[in-house]
């Protein structure tokens, strides 16, 4: 106790009374006050002194006392602290840190103790060495990683685990962020809780004030990301209920019977699937939502992976016109029927919002990059994938069958991420047995994260009587996370306009 013993005789030699109150702890009369004054604390730890003035500024007393900072170190070039894995770290008494030895180990500052000790103890973990050694003055295990904060990701931290650990941060944004990181590398690992000092900016000065360690003050630590107290979440629920009618953003479908069975239209942040048996209707209907929801002024972003653009333009110009699909498709079109396409033509397109983007190689990030950019550039409200299974692989050496749950995955991740619906096209089976029967959710083709992983399912089914068509499609709500399901959805059939509904 070099330096402990030096301060005291310092204020000793100055006329000052000194209290020692144990081994290496003492209260000293500060200079200028009383007799009774007792607001000097000093306190010895391992290599110098720990010296705090409740009255005055700790460095001017110091002076006045003949005292500079290189006295309160054991040895005049400072402190050297010693890692058990051969790292050394050398402190001058200005503060300036130098490494030795093993500069690229792991281990923590006294790392064998805290192994060593007994379970239920708790461990305290602070920014510094001076800190640690403050803490063994008073007979804890305290522990650091090297060179300060921001540096414990790359500290061994497995001697702190299943251990109740005190973190004590250092009074500053830097010593917040680090009590963060180490609470976060711990959580799951050990009981990790944050704590600040009563006073001073870290432990070391906490204990020179003479505090006591259950007068650490608890710091709540932040919740983990995207983690909301239910309170919050009804302030801003409230908002969304009451909203008014023009920040509502629900888009109505084509088929108003089917709004009623789905919560009133489609919901930015969910995904729909409409599957169908080839020439079943999946695009048809799929082009129709698009169209119908871009005519109300929602932008859509509609991604065709089977047809070209033409194809894409020829079934909506009929379908908006209520024109002849066939001869359009022979070009062919009789005047009544070019006089409704160019009514359509002149009075809706120009302010119909739907975007189209054919190209038969589309992967899940050429749709995803592209609708994040639409959705930059103006915003987005919905997008349409014809169809699920011919989207390309994605990167990576995947199966057909896990690649597809992939796509599922990201295009529900990116209806969240852009708060936009997505309706994607999906293939039914087919098969002898599955011709003339209503399908059912193990109809979807290769993989069950479609099912898993859509918001509403619709599945498409062309009733017979007799063997002949009804002239009739069923839209089957087979599964539905906010309504009903497994509800029939009847509606007129209408391929000649390529269209579903009257």
């Amino acid at each position: 106790m070099i330096a402990y013993q030096r301060v005291v005789d310092a204020f000793r030699a100055a006329g000052l009374i000194v209290l020692e109150r144990s081994s290496g702890v003492a209260q000293a009369q500060a200079p200028g006050h009383s007799a009774a004054d007792r607001s000097v604390s000093i306190r010895a730890i391992e290599g110098q002194v720990l010296i705090h003035c409740h009255s005055d500024d700790t460095d001017t007393v110091l002076e006045s006392v003949g005292l500079g900072l290189v006295d309160l170190f054991d040895q005049p070039r400072g402190a050297e602290y010693r890692y058990d894995d051969g790292r050394i770290v050398r402190r001058s008494p200005s503060k300036e840190f130098k490494q030795a030895g093993n500069t690229k180990g792991s281990s923590l500052f006294r790392a064998s103790r805290v192994a060593e000790a007994d379970p239920d103890r708790v461990i305290w973990f602070v920014e510094g060495e001076k800190d640690v050694l403050a803490l063994e003055a008073l007979g804890e295990i305290a522990t650091c990683t090297a060179m300060g904060a921001g540096k414990a990701h790359l500290a061994d931290l497995s001697p702190l685990y299943g251990r109740r650990v005190v973190i004590v941060r250092d009074m500053d944004d830097v010593g917040l962020a680090h009590a963060n990181q180490v609470a976060g590398l711990l959580a799951g690992r050990a009981e990790p809780c944050i704590v600040s000092p009563a006073e001073g900016k870290d432990a070391a000065d906490h204990i020179a004030a003479g505090r006591r360690l259950d007068e650490f003050v608890w710091t709540q630590a932040p919740l983990p990301e995207g983690v909301r107290r239910l309170s919050d979440a009804v302030e801003d629920w409230w908002l969304w209920l009451h909203a008014p009618a023009e920040k509502v953003r629900i888009f109505p479908s084509p088929w108003p019977h089917l709004d009623d069975v789905i919560g009133g239209g489609l919901h930015p942040g969910r995904t729909y699937v409409i599957a169908g048996r080839p020439g079943g209707g999946k695009t048809v209907g799929l082009l129709n939502i698009g169209q119908h929801l871009a005519e109300a002024g929602s932008p859509v972003l509609m991604c065709s992976l089977e047809m070209p653009e033409l194809e894409m333009v020829s079934r909506i110009m009929a379908s908006g016109a209520e024109a002849d699909y066939g001869r359009i498709t022979r070009r062919e079109v009789v005047e009544r029927d070019r006089y409704k396409l160019e009514l359509y033509r002149s009075s809706r397109v120009a302010e119909t919002e739907l975007w189209l983007m054919d190209n038969p190689s589309m992967t899940v990030e050429h749709i995803s990059e592209t609708a994040r950019q639409m959705s930059a550039r103006g915003g987005l409200d919905a997008i349409c994938v014809d169809y699920l299974g011919l989207v390309s692989a994605s990167r990576g050496k995947r199966d057909r069958r896990e690649s597809l749950g992939h796509i599922m995955k990201e295009l529900v991740k990116l209806s969240k991420e852009l708060s936009v619906a997505v309706v994607l096209a999906c293939q039914l089976n087919r098969g002898p047995d599955q011709s003339s029967r209503p399908p059912v959710l193990s109809d979807l083709r290769e993989t069950g994260d479609i099912e898993q992983d859509c918001d509403v399912a619709i599945l498409l089914h062309h009733p017979t009587m007799e063997g002949l068509p009804t002239g009739e499609i069923e839209l089957i709500v087979a599964k539905n996370r906010t309504g009903t399901r497994d509800t029939i959805v009847t509606l007129p059939w209408r391929p000649h306009f390529a269209k579903i509904g009257a």
